[in-house]
């Protein structure tokens, strides 16, 4: 049972509604390390997905760098999986997959050489593409997950679909650590600039009260759990769900 986050459910729910209008609406949701971002969204997306597409990736951090891309190639390979290689590349202009094959080689050959700045701006160009015709057939909600570990081409692709998807159906929901994002960062940085844009709504998960954490422990038992241990496990950071 999701717990202490009916109002941020139902600013969810509410962007998609607004987004199924064909207003694209995007949702930064950032909390602590444990504080639910995750068991909401979740929670969201398995109630949506009779009524919209829902595609998911994560960040993901090697070393220092997080890897380029990670969370659209994630949400590709799960593109591909359920319309397969033909039913992903026929959204695209000419049938060919271009620059997403970097990112997902079943898609096809990429065609060496060139610019590397006019390969990025294609890329860009067609994940806009491929979102904007998916959304064409149902409403989308991309889920980017641990923005806080994106790196730089990552957080790059995502202002440009904030800013270019402006009429489709497509509801995009970034989840971040906010006690991860550094005072100056890259991260900070550009999520301070898209919450200033139209569309654009922000999300701070606070720590659950102490009751709330009693009816969550409650509804894991089975029971009612002693006030005591309640209490111990709030004081202990248990309003972090």
């Amino acid at each position: 049972m999701l717990v202490g986050r009916e109002a941020e459910a139902g600013v969810l729910e509410g962007a998609l509604e607004v987004a199924a209008g064909r207003i694209s609406q995007v949702v930064l949701v950032g909390a602590e390390a444990g504080g639910g971002k995750s068991r909401l969204v979740s929670d969201f997306t398995a109630g949506v997905r009779d009524r919209a597409l829902v595609l998911a990736g994560g960040c993901v951090v090697l070393g220092a760098a997080g890897l380029p891309y990670a969370p659209i190639t994630a949400a590709l390979r799960e593109l591909v999986r359920e319309r397969g290689v033909d039913g992903t590349t026929g959204l695209l202009p000419g049938g060919h997959a271009g620059e997403l094959a970097a990112l997902v080689p079943e898609l096809g050959s990429l065609s060496s050489g060139g610019d590397p700045e006019m390969a990025r701006g294609r890329l860009f160009g067609l994940v806009l593409v491929l979102l904007e015709q998916l959304a064409a057939q149902q409403p989308l909600v991309l889920v980017i997950e641990d923005l806080h570990w994106a790196d730089r081409s990552t957080g790059e692709l995502l202002a440009f679909l904030v800013r270019n998807l402006r009429q489709a159906a497509v509801l995009l929901v970034a989840t971040f650590r906010s006690d991860e994002l550094g005072q100056a960062g890259p991260m900070r940085r550009l999520l301070a600039e898209l919450g200033r844009l139209d569309g654009v709504t922000r999300l701070e998960l606070h720590r659950l009260s102490r009751g709330q954490v009693a009816d969550q422990m409650e509804a894991i038992l089975g029971r009612p759990p002693d006030p005591a241990v309640a209490t111990a496990v709030y004081e202990r950071g248990g309003g972090n769900p």
